[in-house]
Parts: C-alpha cells; structure tokens; sequence
C-alpha cells in the first residue's frame, strides 16, 4: 500500500497474493488414476442452464460444496477508532536527568528555576487505504429449472453468498500476510547498525557460535542430518523466551528511533524508549519447525507458559505454501531519519517474528453492501461488497525477526 492521501486499488495485487497463497498460481500435473476413484469434474452428462453455463439440469440429489474459511491473523486486526483514516502517532523522546541544583548553594548566588527544557516529541503519520469489492449477481427465475424446490435454489443462493464471504475472508487473511512480511523483509534490509542487529536473530549461525559447532554456513538441514534437532530446540525455547522477557524492559533497542524533528531538541540528547508488556507481544513462528521438535518428543520446549502470557499462533506460511520459511519482495522501511525507504529487493528464510501489537496489523477503515435495482428485463440484481482497508507497519514499535541463517 502506498503511504499517499489517494484510495489504491488493490485488486490485481491481491488476486495476486491470493493466487500464491493458494498455489493455483503453480501448475502442477498429476498422476492418473481416475480407474481408481470417483473424481468430481467439470464434465456435464447433461445440458446446462442458460445462465451460469456450469448447472446441470436437475438429476436427483444435490449437494452443495460449500463451508465458512475463518481468515488467520486474526490478532492482527485493530479497530476503526484505532487506526481509521489519517492517524497520527504521537511519540515521546527521553531526555538526559539533569543534576538537582539545591545542591550546593552559594552565599549571594542564586538558582534559575525558569530555565526551558522542552518536552521532546516526534510524529508518525499513517496515510492511505486500499479498497476492493466483490460483487455477486442473484438471478429470479432463471435457475428454476436447475433445481426441485424453493428451498433447494434457496441453499444453492445461501451458497453463492458463503463463497463471496470465504473470498473475502482469505482476502483480508492474504493482505494482513502481505503486512506482516514487509515488516519481516523491512526489518531484514535495514539491520545496518548495532541498534538494527537487536532486531534480527540469525538463529542458526549463532546457535553454531553458542555450541562450537564447527561447520561452514550450516543450514537447518545440516541440524537435523547430525542429530543435532534436541540441542537447536533447546536454544530456541531459550532465545525466544529471552528476547520476548528483554522486550518488557524499557530500551533504545528492538525498534527504529527517528531523530526528533525540533531543531531546538537535538537528537543526539534524546532517545525513543519502547517496552512491550508479555500481554501486548505476538509471537508468530513457522508451523512445521515447531511441529517437527514437538513430533521428536520435545512438546514441552515451547511451553504453555510463553503461550499463555502473549497472543501465540502457528504460521503455516510466510508467503506461499511451496517455501513456508521463504520470504522475498520490495519492503519498504522507515529510514533512521523518519523517512520511508525506497523498495528494497530482499529474501530471507525466517523461523519467526516477535513484536508490539502495534507495529503492525489492519483495519476496516469502511465496508458496505451495496445493491444494484432489480433489473426488470434481465430479472437479476447485482450485490456488491466494498472494502476500505488499512494495513500498517509502524518500525518505531518494537519487533524482532528470527531468521533460519
């Protein structure tokens, strides 16, 4: 999403996304073995209606093929009130501690009490939305002859609504996906600093320097070949549970801290603090690693504890379901001088990320139905579903990516 005042179109690029994520983007043939089994297909033994061109006329039974998808990421949803339209951040610098002047006094001196020293504050602006709709048109009478009853094309309507509701709910999943891997890859491109390094683990690497394990760039599959699972999970639990105990502390550390933008407030006099409290911090990592410790008689390495203190979920995939660790795209980043980035090509292999509740999510900003008249001579209405949506990455809060290096 571009940061501007316009409204963007987020269609393409969300198709997309979705078309990633749900792999149909990737043809994959497969064996045959239709003798085997019944296969459902697109072939009809029979005419069709004249409408959809896809429904036969009717035979006997009917089953709908339809269920509710419930979107993932739920817990990075914010409310309108939080995060609609143009939001502002406020920020508060600290400042040095001043000496206490009533110490020592001086025959005939004096103490000024009015000496000025202004509050350091600086502004973060959220800007833009992308919207999208999706629109379904019900017909009246032209699909009676593909059904047996009113209650049969009932359900078959109830379906048609369910399908538009599940693209809308992978919709927001897919977009909500894309915002927390240009944090992921952001956070990546801009680790220059000593400051930045707080903000991306290479778990593999250091697990290596930790163990004196001896091998050149080893990789997780070197892990799992020499046995080494028991011990690199071992170091998991501890490095997760230290960084997520470190970002309860109160630090210059885990966030971007942009100079101040007063010129009377010099930046090299002050600092963006930042704590996140257990109940404020996600924790997100990649599904199959945790899956493959906890199948290996190490369950009780990601204890409930973590889980239970900060809003936890299992990430099936960062990006797409063929490389789940894998994340590669144009992140965009705030800058040491409170300035955006220009998109920076990235890729990295993350095991997970933890981070502030508000460095990222999305919101509604607007949703509406709308439906068109009744159009008398076709007999059909069209029902649109229109989204505004905002989706946010705010670096000034505090975030760590753990990558698989």
């Amino acid at each position: 999403m571009a940061s501007t005042l316009t409204i963007t179109q987020a269609a393409a690029v969300l198709n997309s996304l979705v078309n990633a994520a749900q792999g149909t983007s990737i043809t994959d043939p497969t064996t045959d073995i239709s003798t085997l089994l019944s296969i459902g297909q697109k072939t009809l033994l029979t005419d069709t209606d004249s409408v959809t061109g896809a429904l036969s006329q009717v035979l006997s039974r009917t089953i709908f093929s339809i269920r509710p998808y419930g979107r993932k990421f739920r817990g990075l949803e914010a409310d309108n009130m939080r995060f609609g339209n143009i939001v502002r951040k406020v920020n508060y610098y600290d400042k040095p501690l001043q000496n206490n002047d009533y110490i020592p006094l001086t025959e005939g001196g004096t103490v000024d009490q009015y000496i000025i020293n202004k509050p350091a504050v600086g502004q973060e602006n959220f800007y833009g939305q992308t919207t999208f709709e999706k629109q379904v048109t019900i017909y009246d009478t032209q699909l009676d002859v593909a059904f047996r009853s009113i209650d049969e094309f009932a359900q078959f309507v109830s379906g048609v609504y369910q399908n538009a509701s599940d693209q809308i709910e992978q919709a927001h999943e897919t977009m909500a996906r894309a915002a927390l891997t240009n944090m992921i890859l952001g956070t990546v491109a801009n680790n220059n600093d000593a400051k930045g390094q707080k903000r991306v683990v290479h778990l593999i690497s250091d697990f290596a320097a930790v163990t004196n394990w001896e091998i050149e760039d080893p990789t997780y599959d070197d892990i799992l070949a020499e046995g080494k699972l028991e011990a690199f999970a071992k170091y998991l639990k501890a490095k997760v549970s230290e960084i997520s105990r470190m970002m309860t502390e109160r630090s210059i550390y885990f966030h971007v801290s942009p100079a101040t933008p007063d010129a009377d407030v010099p930046s090299a006099n002050t600092s963006l603090m930042r704590h996140t409290p257990y109940n404020r911090q996600k924790i997100y990592l990649n599904t199959g690693i945790v899956e493959q410790i906890s199948a290996n008689a190490l369950s009780s390495i990601f204890h409930d504890d973590l889980v239970r203190l900060t809003d936890y979920e299992a990430v099936n995939f960062w990006q797409t379901m063929d490389s789940p660790t894998y994340v590669e795209g144009k992140a965009v980043y705030l800058a040491g001088d409170g300035t955006l980035s220009n998109p920076t090509e990235v890729n990295a292999k993350v095991f997970g990320i933890i981070f502030d509740e508000d460095a990222l999510g999305w919101t509604i900003v607007n949703h509406r139905v709308r439906t068109s008249p009744y159009n008398a001579r076709g007999e059909y209405r069209n029902v649109f579903f229109k989204f505004n949506d905002r989706y946010w990455n705010s670096f000034t809060e505090n975030h760590v990516v753990l990558l698989l290096d």
